[in-house]
């Protein structure tokens, strides 16, 4: 076993074993033999890390699949090459075992930022691919259940990039994905801007037809229990009567079993063949379209927020005044003026009740930022605005 085992250390219950070389007829039975003698205390989770080891056989498998019978769920092999690792899914071994592949390593240096959500940024690493690098705590599972929401909303006819590989970027997780000559929205505009109007209105037939997707019966969380509990959280800011006024504006948002991206703007949908596709999916949810048409109207309109939107400043208002008009299919100006009201309004409503719960590691100065605007453009018009959503 000593050319097998290179290094053992615990850590609060935590057993790993570092594996290298081969598991094979040779090494398999000193592996079973070590493990009934020395790791097989039931109240130890065991890592079984094999980023040193080259090759396994089939005899390499049964001791492991016993070693799982024993420990179940406490066991697990992590840093699996690509070669073995195809082994473990070939057999079907990782439907009995939790195995993880190793991942590889990318760097974003000098490569351009192209969108930017709550979870993490995405770059363009390449001439033909993006990469979502993931906040510091962000971790593999978290990243994979992402990847399944984005594979379950494509299912449903959502347009989405769906092939991820989780890799590493120095201490933070990426997901990795392939986009063939696509360019995001806001470069095609700006590179044509007389075409304003024409991706305007391609952005606003893709956002329309997602809205139209009944997403019942996928994980998804809902946007308004995101708003409400953002909201409770500010009871060092607001009064408990403001907070009631707050809880009342949402509440009364009429209920949606509807897809929301909740962080469409035009640095987040790529255009391929003039296909709107949209990416970083790690917020979706379900819920009203105000929860995303608020959201698209904070970047495309908010000067504040140029940096999310990636339009030069003299085409973002035409950009969404065509996208708003194609969206709800009216040039009635009555109309649009109803729903725009409704619109900036939950716009204002997002900034000074969500934003500051919403926003991890945001300065105090900052949040102050949002609470003023909650507390001047918000609540003295939220008795008025409560219940008004007209669409």
């Amino acid at each position: 076993m000593s050319d097998f085992i290179t290094r053992e250390h615990r850590n609060d219950g935590l057993l790993t074993i570092e594996a290298a070389g081969s598991l094979d007829a040779n090494s398999a039975p000193a592996l079973m033999q070590t493990f009934n003698e020395t790791w097989g205390d039931t109240d130890t989770e065991l890592l079984l890390d094999m980023n040193a080891l080259g090759y396994i056989s089939s005899a390499g498998l049964r001791v492991l699949v016993s070693i799982q019978k024993k420990l179940g769920d406490k066991f697990k092999v992590i840093n699996a090459a690509p070669a073995v690792y195809d082994v473990f899914t070939v057999t079907g071994i990782d439907d009995i075992i939790h195995v993880e592949k190793r991942l590889r390593d990318i760097s974003v240096e000098g490569c351009p930022v192209i969108g930017q959500g709550a979870t993490g940024t995405v770059y363009r690493i390449g001439p033909e691919t993006i990469a979502k690098v993931y906040k510091p705590g962000v971790e593999p599972v978290d990243i994979r259940e992402e990847s399944a929401r984005s594979k379950e909303a494509f299912k449903r006819g959502i347009p989405t990039a769906i092939t991820f590989d989780i890799v590493k970027c120095g201490d933070c997780y990426a997901t990795v994905f392939e986009l063939i000559n696509a360019t995001t929205v806001a470069e095609a505009v700006n590179a044509a801007p007389e075409q304003v109007d024409f991706y305007a209105s391609l952005l606003a037939k893709m956002v329309r037809e997602a809205h139209a997707i009944d997403m019942s019966g996928v994980a998804l969380p809902s946007c308004k229990d995101q708003w409400r509990e953002w909201v409770q959280n500010l009871d060092a800011y607001y009064t408990k009567t403001e907070i009631d006024k707050a809880i009342a504006y949402v509440d009364a948002i009429p209920e949606c079993p509807t897809f929301v991206h909740n962080d469409i703007h035009t640095k987040n949908v790529m255009l391929l063949d003039n296909e709107c596709i949209m990416i970083d999916m790690g917020d979706i949810c379900y819920g009203h379209p105000l929860f995303d048409l608020c959201g698209i109207f904070n970047a495309q309109v908010d000067s504040e927020n140029n940096f999310f939107c990636g339009i030069d400043e003299p085409l973002r208002k035409p950009f969404w005044n065509r996208f708003i008009r194609d969206y709800f299919s009216t040039d009635d100006e009555t109309y649009l003026g109803e729903r725009l009201k409704e619109i900036n309004f939950a716009h204002q409503f997002r900034l000074g009740f969500c934003l500051p719960t919403m926003v991890k590691g945001a300065s105090q100065e900052l949040i102050d930022s949002f609470i003023e605007k909650g507390k001047t453009r918000v609540l003295p018009y939220i008795d008025d605005m409560t219940g008004k959503v007209g669409f």
